[in-house]
């Protein structure tokens, strides 16, 4: 009896929110070793072309794509990409974030910069490709959340190593 793979996404489209920070490149490697046909949204298309190079490398790949999330028309301009391109959309991993934010005492305008990525352009994001999920009745959505949530700031605990 052949083995089988419990966590397999082959042939899965997948769009990823955030693929350079702390977490985002263990991300594109598991999905993309899952067999996912993976999409990989970033503020800066620029940054992704390290971990493409590393992907291809491993003769795994994703479609790097620039995205500014602050409004909904380039997430649609997304969405309706990923669905010419491969026409559908089996899932999302929400895993972009932004901490502008230093000190409490930071101007209040830092605040609303890290809600405009961590709270708005998530319920946009999900919202414009959860909507194509639903019609079809089928798809995942997962989001990355920060421990911080839960235990309070300790900025020591985002340094890269």
């Amino acid at each position: 009896m052949p083995e089988s793979n419990p966590f397999s996404l082959q042939d899965k489209v997948v769009v990823q929110f955030g693929g350079t920070g702390l977490l985002g490149p263990a991300l594109v490697t598991a999905l993309t070793a899952a067999g996912a046909r993976l999409v990989v949204a970033s503020r800066s298309r620029a940054s992704l072309v390290p971990l493409l190079a590393r992907e291809q490398a491993a003769d795994r790949a994703f479609d790097p794509e620039e995205v500014q999330m602050v409004s909904e028309s380039p997430l649609h301009a997304l969405r309706d990409r990923v669905l010419a391109r491969h026409g559908r959309i089996d899932g999302v991993v929400y895993n972009s974030a932004s901490r502008p934010m230093r000190a409490m005492s930071d101007d209040l305008a830092k605040w609303q910069e890290s809600m405009d990525t961590n709270a708005t352009a998530l319920f946009a994001a999900l919202r414009t490709f959860g909507d194509v999920m639903a019609a079809r009745r089928s798809g995942s959505i997962v989001t990355i959340a920060s421990m911080q949530g839960v235990i309070g700031v300790n900025p020591s605990l985002y340094k890269r190593a």
